[in-house]
């Protein structure tokens, strides 16, 4: 099985009436992957949400899945897991369960038509690792049934603070720009480029459309001076071609400043 390392891109935003019905969608397996689910500020505390984030997928979700363990995932920060199965079959009928982390479960699938009964058994071992038991369909063996093809993390988020304050590596959701497109954060670490040196460097890959902020932190070789700044004072930061680059303006009088950590907020052409 390959490891897929997605992001939680393209969430949609949903808003919720109570939570009430949050908990009975929650119940009822309506939750969508990749997408949040907001209350309205009076309901409790604040801001109640789901932020998602694909954790694995199968890179052949239409072929006989075997018994096997599952050891590409981190599932530390989620509450539950969302997982989507389909039933193998020409017309590739989906399905999804949703498990609260650390629960063992047994998938089930009956055939509207035939009236026989398809189940899987999925056991918790620990955060990185859940294990698919062979699939039965009326008693026997059948792994070419119940084929899970996506995992995805869920994690409760209790207030807007948690929503908006996330800086991860990962593409994130942290707000709505004035055009009504979801903005997005994305931090690039543990970065080591000498801000005097000539001509623009690569920072990383960034699929943008507005840029809404951006700053660095950059540090003296030494360590002994950090400075997190806005662009045009030491550096320049430029987005062009979906990529980020960064170049020293000369305001420095030394050669030993390095650019280590950038943070960029921006909206998409995707949405």
């Amino acid at each position: 099985m390959a490891n897929s390392q997605e992001t939680n891109v393209n969430l949609k935003i949903n808003r919720v009436p109570d939570k009430a019905t949050l908990e009975d969608m929650i119940a009822n397996n309506q939750i969508q992957p990749n997408q949040l689910y907001m209350l309205p500020s009076e309901q409790g505390e604040g801001l109640v949400a789901l932020q998602t984030k694909t954790l694995w997928t199968n890179p052949n979700p239409t072929s006989s899945f075997a018994a096997q363990n599952i050891t590409t995932l981190d599932m530390s920060e989620y509450d539950y897991l969302l997982i989507d199965f389909n039933n193998g079959d020409a017309n590739f009928r989906e399905w999804t369960n949703i498990i609260k982390k650390g629960s063992n479960t047994r998938i089930s699938y009956t055939n509207g038509n035939s009236n026989k009964l398809g189940t899987r058994d999925l056991t918790y071992i620990n955060s990185t690792s859940i294990q698919f038991a062979d699939a039965y369909w009326s008693g026997s063996v059948l792994n070419s049934a119940i084929i899970p093809y996506k995992i995805i993390g869920i994690k409760l988020v209790n207030s807007q603070a948690e929503v908006t304050n996330v800086y991860s590596t990962d593409e994130t959701v942290v707000g709505r720009w004035i055009d009504g497109k979801p903005i997005y954060r994305k931090v690039f670490n543990n970065l080591s480029i000498l801000c005097a040196t000539a001509g623009w460097k690569e920072v990383g890959n960034l699929n943008f459309e507005t840029i809404v902020n951006s700053y660095f932190v950059c540090n003296t070789t030494n360590e002994t001076t950090r400075y997190r700044t806005n662009p045009l004072s030491y550096c320049n930061l430029s987005f062009y071609n979906n990529k980020c680059y960064i170049a020293g303006t000369g305001a420095w009088s030394g050669n030993n400043l390095v650019l280590k950590t950038v943070v960029v907020e921006y909206t998409k052409t995707t949405d």
